[in-house]
């Protein structure tokens, strides 16, 4: 889904892609917000990137955990 024009936020029905494996919507300046918790459901995610949007992880640690064990991201933290 990257460089396809994407906007708003990430939905928190995509907790709900169990079977995901990777998500990358970079490329997308109009995406912005705190990404839902929910994905942190994602147990086979591997990948996570959101370069070049203004999406980003929540400060809330159990969501840090799970994204911090993807065998690759590109995220920015949320500011406090």
């Amino acid at each position: 889904m990257s460089s396809n024009n994407l906007n708003g936020s990430v939905p928190d029905e995509f907790g709900k892609l169990v079977k995901l494996e990777k998500f990358s919507v970079g490329s997308n300046p109009e995406m912005e917000g705190a990404l839902p918790a929910s994905l942190s459901s994602l147990g086979t995610l591997a990948e996570f990137l959101a370069g070049g949007t203004e999406l980003c992880a929540p400060a809330d640690p159990a969501f840090l955990t799970w994204l911090e064990g993807l065998r690759k991201r590109r995220v920015r933290l949320c500011e406090r």
